[in-house]
């Protein structure tokens, strides 16, 4: 199965929600139509919010997961120590090790304003 591309989940949400609407708006224009076609577009409403429903719940929980919190404690005040080539994601609280980070990490760990300590260790 291939990663969910996200951004592409945000634009079905917001096409969701509108179709939501527009099925709302059908509902209240035709109130006075034939039974059956009513118990459609309820039917069809109620796909909507439950679908609306789900990708919201999937879209706050992944952010909630990208979120670094240290795997051992579960602190989130993390900090990036630079060794030479080695860039390694430790917990500011327990001091324990994450994991080595790529260049572009250290690019979004700048600009969230992560703290950065460069060390000069001769291993």
């Amino acid at each position: 199965m291939g990663k969910l591309d996200l951004g592409n989940l945000n634009s079905i949400l917001e096409n969701l929600k509108e179709s939501e609407n527009n099925i709302k708006n059908i509902l209240e224009e035709q109130s006075s139509t034939l039974f059956h076609t009513k118990d459609y577009y309820e039917g069809e409403l109620e796909a909507y919010k439950n679908a609306v429903m789900m990708l919201s719940i999937y879209l706050e929980k992944h952010k909630r997961d990208n979120e670094k919190k240290c795997n051992k404690c579960g602190s989130t005040d993390l900090f990036i120590e630079i060794q030479g080539d080695r860039r390694g994601l430790y917990c500011g609280k327990c001091g324990k090790w994450q994991k080595w980070i790529t260049k572009d990490e250290l690019q979004v760990a700048k600009f969230r304003s992560l703290k950065i300590i460069r060390s000069n260790k001769n291993e």
